[in-house]
C-alpha cells in the first residue's frame, strides 16, 4: 500500500491534529541486519566444522605414517654391542626379512635414545 506525501501532511479535522504513524523501519532494518549476521555466522561455523571433519577423516584414512618394524622371530630382546658393531649391522642381523634396514635403524636409535652412536659394551634394546 502506498501513501502519498500529501496524505502525510498534518490536517485539522475536528480541531485535532491527524496522527501519522511511522512504520518502524529502523527495527526492521536492525532485524534484517541481525538475521544476515546470524546467517553469516552459521555459514562460517558450518565451514569450519566441515573443514575439521575433513581433516579428521583424512588423518583416520591415512593411518599412522608407518608402523615400527619389529625384530625377526627368535631375535633377543636386547643385545650387547661389541667393538666394531654398527646399527646397520644390528639391522641386518635382527630385522625381519623384507623390512628396510634404515627404518629398523631409526626404530632402534629412537628406542634407545642414541644420539652419539654405539659404544662397545652398551646394552641395546631391540623392538618387539
Amino acid at each position: 500500500m502506498a501513501i502519498r506525501r500529501e496524505d502525510l501532511a498534518p490536517s485539522r479535522e475536528g480541531g485535532r491534529d491527524a496522527v501519522v504513524y511511522k512504520f518502524p523501519t529502523a527495527r526492521v532494518r536492525g532485524a534484517e541486519t541481525r538475521r544476515r549476521r546470524m546467517e553469516v555466522r552459521r555459514r562460517r561455523t558450518a565451514l569450519v566444522a566441515a573443514g575439521l571433519v575433513m581433516i579428521v577423516l583424512f588423518l583416520l584414512a591415512t593411518g599412522p605414517s608407518g608402523s615400527a618394524p619389529a625384530s625377526a622371530p627368535g631375535a633377543p630382546k636386547a643385545v650387547t654391542v661389541h667393538a666394531g658393531d654398527t646399527l646397520w649391522d644390528l639391522a641386518e642381523r635382527y630385522a625381519p626379512q623384507g623390512v628396510d634396514p634404515r627404518a629398523y635403524v631409526d626404530v632402534v636409535s629412537e628406542l634407545n635414545d642414541l644420539e652419539n652412536g654405539l659404544v662397545a659394551g652398551m646394552r641395546i634394546r631391540l623392538p618387539k
